[in-house]
């Protein structure tokens, strides 16, 4: 049977704990002790870490705590990766974007140029 509290309490600790995760994990790849290849495992570390020092005193399910901190861990590396992709994303939007408008620019200034000529001529 599922502990409903137990279900309410990971909910309201998800919403606060993944974040918090995500940027301890980037502070440690800021400072390059980390390669990017081992982040998840880290931020899994981490969230291991978190939850232990969260539950520690209300439950003696080992496991559990450890499963929650394991998910904690991988929700917070696919949020890093999620944000990543998406920023990428609007940055080639962006840059498509401006070249489009400076391709349209150049084509009015050469079509103004040769309304010029023809009016010179």
């Amino acid at each position: 049977m599922i502990n409903v509290d137990l279900l309410n309490d990971f909910t309201m600790q998800s919403a606060v704990l993944i974040p918090i995760i995500t940027a301890i994990v980037q502070a440690f790849k800021m400072t390059n002790w980390v390669k990017d290849k081992y982040t998840p495992f880290l931020a899994m570390l981490i969230g291991i870490g978190v939850t232990f020092l969260l539950a520690h005193d209300r439950t003696a399910n080992i496991s559990g705590t450890v499963l929650i901190g394991i998910l904690f861990g991988l929700a917070a590396s696919g949020l890093y990766s999620g944000l990543q992709h998406s920023s990428q994303i609007i940055k080639a939007e962006r840059a498509e974007k401006a070249r489009k408008q400076a391709e349209r620019n150049a084509q009015a200034k050469d079509k103004q140029h040769k309304m010029n000529n023809k009016d010179n001529c």
